[in-house]
C-alpha cells in the first residue's frame, strides 16, 4: 500500500519486503485453517480487501470508499472530533474520496457500519483486533490481514477457493455469538464474573480438571485470569497426585490437600520475609561497621587488615555488600517458584489428546482483542 504520488518502483519494493512476513503470518493462520489473499498494494488497499471479502472481486474498491465517506458525511457529528491535526472535516472527506489515499481507525469503523458486519483484523504475533457492531448470530465477519502498519490483505478459510464472498468462520475463543450465550442468571449483579463456554473449555484442556464446577470456583478466585486459573489446577493436581503416593491409605489425605497447598505457599512467604528480615539487619549492622571503622582509621594511614597498604587504597575502597551467604533460595520470587514447581508436577499428568480438545488453534494463536 503506498502514498498517494508514490512511483511505482517503490510500492513493488515494499511489497517484496513483505513476502517473508506474509509467509510468517500465513503460517501463524494455518493453525486456524486459515490463508492470507493478496490484494494489489496501491493504496486502497483495505477497499480492496472489503471487496475481496464481500463480493470476491478486489476492482470493486472504489464503490466501498465512496460508500464508507458518504456514511462519514452523513453522519458528521459522530466523525468529525476525531479527525486529527486540525483539519478541516469536509477538506479530511474530500481527501478521502481520492483513490490512494490510505484508510484509518474512522474508515474501519464506518465500513463496520454501512456494510453492517464485524471486522476482525488479524496481525502476526499480535491478538486480533475485532470491531463488532453488531451481535446477531446471522451476521458476516469481515477477516483482514494487517502488515507492518501500512497494508491490508484479505483473510480466507485454506479450502476457500475465492470465488464470490468469502466462507464464513468463527474462531473458538474469541468471544461467542449472541446466539449461544454464556449462561446468565438475573441474580448475578456482577456480569463480568460470567464465564464464557469456551474459556472453561480451555482451562479444562490446558489444566487436565474435569470438574467444571472447580474450574468456574477458581476462576472466579482469579478475576476471571485464565492463565493463572490454569497454573492453580495444575499445581493442585499436582499436589493431589503426590499426597496419593505417600498418604495412599489416608482417607482424609485427598481433602486436606488444597489446605496443605495453601499452607505451604504461606509458610514459603513467611519464610522469605522472616530471611529478607534478616539480611536487611546484618545488611545494617555491615554497613554501620564499615562506618565506624573508616571513622576511627584515617584515609592515609596504614590498613588494620595487616595488608600494609594504606586503608584508602585497601579496605577502606569497598563497598558495603550483603555476603552471597544470605542469598538463598528462599529468597526468589515466589511465582518463579510455583513456576517451577508447575513444571516438576506436570510430569506425568494426563494431557488432552486431540481427539479430546477441539483443534482450534495452537498455542502460537494470540487471542482476540474487542475494539
Amino acid at each position: 500500500m503506498g502514498k498517494k504520488g508514490q512511483s511505482l518502483k517503490v510500492k513493488v519494493h515494499r511489497h517484496k519486503d513483505k513476502t517473508k512476513e506474509i509467509a510468517s503470518l500465513n503460517q501463524q493462520l494455518g493453525l486456524l485453517d486459515l490463508k492470507v489473499v493478496l490484494v494489489t498494494a496501491d493504496g486502497n488497499c483495505f477497499f480492496r480487501a472489503v471487496a475481496e471479502q464481500l463480493e470476491g472481486d478486489e476492482e470493486q474498491h472504489a464503490r466501498y470508499r465512496q460508500m464508507v465517506v458518504n456514511y462519514l458525511q452523513e453522519h458528521r457529528e459522530e466523525f468529525e472530533p476525531f479527525v486529527e491535526d486540525e483539519v478541516p472535516f469536509d477538506e479530511y472527506l474530500k481527501t478521502m474520496r481520492e483513490e490512494t489515499t490510505w484508510a484509518g481507525h474512522m474508515e474501519i469503523q464506518a465500513t463496520s457500519l454501512v456494510t453492517r458486519t464485524n471486522i476482525c483484523i488479524h496481525q502476526l504475533k499480535t491478538p486480533r483486533w475485532q470491531i463488532r457492531n453488531f451481535i446477531t448470530a446471522d451476521t458476516t465477519t469481515i477477516h483482514l490481514s494487517y502488515h507492518d502498519g501500512e497494508h491490508y490483505n484479505s483473510v480466507r478459510r485454506q479450502d476457500d477457493p475465492g470465488v464470490g464472498p468469502a466462507k464464513p468462520f468463527i474462531i473458538e475463543g474469541d468471544a461467542t455469538p449472541a446466539s449461544q450465550p454464556p449462561p446468565v442468571k438475573d441474580n448475578i449483579k456482577d456480569k463480568s464474573k460470567v464465564v464464557e463456554a469456551a474459556t472453561i473449555k480451555r482451562i479444562m484442556g490446558s489444566s487436565g480438571c474435569t470438574n467444571e464446577k472447580r474450574v468456574r470456583e477458581i476462576l472466579l478466585d482469579v478475576h476471571g485470569d485464565a492463565d493463572t486459573a490454569i497454573e492453580y489446577l495444575i499445581a493442585e493436581a499436582g499436589g493431589d497426585a503426590s499426597s496419593t503416593g505417600s498418604d495412599e491409605n489416608d482417607p482424609g489425605s485427598s481433602a486436606a490437600t488444597g489446605d496443605q497447598n495453601r499452607i505451604s505457599v504461606s509458610d514459603d512467604a513467611e519464610s522469605a520475609r522472616s530471611l529478607s528480615s534478616h539480611t536487611a539487619s546484618e545488611s545494617g549492622r555491615i554497613g554501620n561497621a564499615s562506618s565506624v571503622s573508616s571513622q576511627s582509621v584515617g584515609r592515609n594511614k596504614p590498613c588494620p587488615c595487616g595488608s600494609k597498604k594504606k586503608y584508602k587504597s585497601c579496605c577502606g575502597t569497598s563497598k558495603n555488600r550483603t555476603t552471597p551467604a544470605y542469598m538463598s533460595r528462599v529468597e526468589e520470587p515466589l511465582s518463579n517458584r510455583m513456576r517451577k514447581q508447575k513444571v516438576k508436577m506436570t510430569k506425568g499428568l494426563h494431557h488432552p489428546s486431540d481427539e479430546e480438545v477441539p483443534r482450534t488453534a495452537d498455542t502460537l494463536d494470540m487471542g482476540a482483542i474487542c475494539l
